[in-house]
């Protein structure tokens, strides 16, 4: 069951990036498209998961809070991934 969700999840976010370089492709062939499109799905990707996953610190006062929110946010990806927080 969780493999499936994995997939159908992978499926959802990666399908419009493939549509993008499908069409794209057409136009200036497929590895121009990939190497155009390959560093911009990088950075959203970057940027999201900084977004979701990375607590903002803006004092010390909050940064012994932060361990504490890392570990609650690694864990809204456990449907996702396999991911043990270590230290």
């Amino acid at each position: 069951m969780k493999n499936r969700f994995r997939i159908m999840m992978g499926l959802v976010v990666a399908f419009p990036f493939y549509c993008l370089i499908q069409v794209f492709s057409i136009f200036i062939g497929r590895e121009r498209a990939v190497c155009f499109w390959g560093p911009v799905v990088t950075w959203i990707i970057t940027v999201m998961a900084e977004i979701v996953l990375i607590p903002k610190v803006t004092s010390s006062l909050e940064f012994d809070d932060f361990a504490t929110r890392m570990k609650r946010n690694i864990n809204f990806l456990k449907p996702l991934y396999t991911v043990n927080v270590a230290h």
